[in-house]
């Protein structure tokens, strides 16, 4: 550990201060951080004794106040605690109340020890609490004929008040008219800013409450009118029900029209000359053919007319609309009659997409489109009739197919 020199002053008092820092230590080309004390003297400052012999008086003060507390109150509770036999502790409580209001009027005039006209006449109500007490003591040396115990043993509470109106004296500075309206002046605006932001405090911890509970808008005070009931509060929106998704029917393939059979023109050899051959009136159109489910066949495709063999020159051509031959049509399926059923639904829904067997929300969600109706009656029962169905009928077909 290093010592710092420095020069110092006479009669300054020095005192010992240690100080731990690093420095840089470098050892074969390697540097690193070393901690190392250092001590350095600083002055010390010169005692305080004005602050060190008020400490002591307030001190002195504290314990005789605690001195005639205990004095007063156990004098007093034995006076008092004949009143009520057998329970003397409420004598002593009693006699506690004897003493706290001086030693609380001492500590309000500790708070008003720079206002003294405040503070005088809360000194005289404790001097009133500590006439109150004297007579008590005394009394109760009297009764115990000792009225001179009782005396001195009253002086006790005397000597302690004594003591705090010479604390308190030691903080009172007379002041002119001229100082003490300028001191006034400023603690009456001072007191006016307290007064407002206490008020300032008060209406803003209202003004929160109001904007909670009653959805209240600071500035719009101006417009309710006297009377007026304020608006109720928003209540927060219940939360809507999941929405079943929309998805677009199945619309299965329309089935075009079967063509006429016409009848097979006759055959004219290329090299005798044929009559003109009479135009075929139009065949009549037939019925298209009503919409099948997804499951029908897909229709198969119009077979393109074929072209007579050799024409005579003379004769006209013949109609395009006379195929050679007619295609193979498939008969369509019946139209179910009445509205359709949610088994049917689920037996055309597995069958256009058979994987819906396993997405059973999904297959829900599709039988609840073709029947809005029923899905919004009771969806938990519809979901049940639809499993219940996808159990009962397809799961039965498809073990059917599996046996055949």
């Amino acid at each position: 550990m290093t010592e710092q020199q420095q020069p110092r002053i006479p009669g300054v008092r020095y005192r010992k201060v240690v100080h731990e820092e690093y420095v840089p230590v470098t050892f074969n080309g390697e540097t690193k951080l070393r901690k190392r004390k250092r001590a350095e003297y600083v002055p010390v400052p010169p005692v305080n004794l004005d602050r060190l012999y008020l400490r002591a008086v307030i001190a002195v003060a504290v314990f005789l106040t605690a001195v005639a507390v205990v004095w007063s109150t156990s004098a007093i509770g034995r006076l008092l605690g004949d009143l009520v036999p057998g329970q003397s502790w409420v004598g002593y409580l009693g006699a506690a109340s004897f003493e706290v209001p001086w030693v609380t009027c001492l500590m309000v005039q500790w708070i008003l020890r720079y206002q003294p006209e405040r503070a005088r006449a809360v000194g005289i109500a404790g001097w009133i609490g500590l006439g109150i007490v004297v007579g008590a003591i005394v009394t109760d040396g009297a009764r115990l004929d000792m009225i001179e115990v009782g005396v001195i043993g009253a002086f006790v509470s005397v000597i302690a008040k004594g003591m705090w109106w010479v604390v308190l004296r030691l903080f009172h500075v007379p002041l002119d008219e001229d100082h003490a309206g300028w001191l006034n002046a400023t603690r009456q605006e001072l007191a006016v800013a307290r007064v407002m932001l206490g008020e300032q405090q008060q209406m803003s911890g209202t003004e929160a409450y109001l904007t909670a509970t009653l959805g209240y808008q600071p500035g719009t005070a101006g417009s309710l009118a006297v009377g007026q009931p304020l608006p109720a509060p928003e209540l927060p929106a219940a939360v809507p029900a999941p929405a079943v998704e929309e998805t677009p029917d199945p619309q299965p393939p329309a089935v075009p029209a079967a063509p006429p059979v016409p009848s097979a023109p006759p055959s004219v050899p290329s090299s005798a000359a044929v009559p003109a051959a009479p135009s075929a009136p139009a065949p009549a159109a037939a019925p298209s053919a009503p919409s099948v489910p997804a499951s029908a066949q897909a229709p198969a495709p119009p077979v393109p007319p074929s072209v007579p063999s050799a024409p005579a020159p003379s004769a006209p051509a013949p109609q395009p609309s006379a195929p050679s031959a007619a295609p193979s049509v498939p008969a369509p399926q019946p139209t179910p009659i009445g509205a359709p059923t949610i088994s049917g639904t689920v037996a055309a829904l597995v069958a256009a997409d058979p994987g819906l067997r396993d997405r059973k929300d999904e297959l829900v969600k599709r039988a609840a489109k073709a029947h809005p109706a029923k899905y919004k009656e009771d969806p938990g029962k519809f979901r049940s009739t639809v499993l219940r169905n996808l159990r009962t009928k397809v799961e039965t077909r498809r073990g059917r197919r599996a046996v055949g």
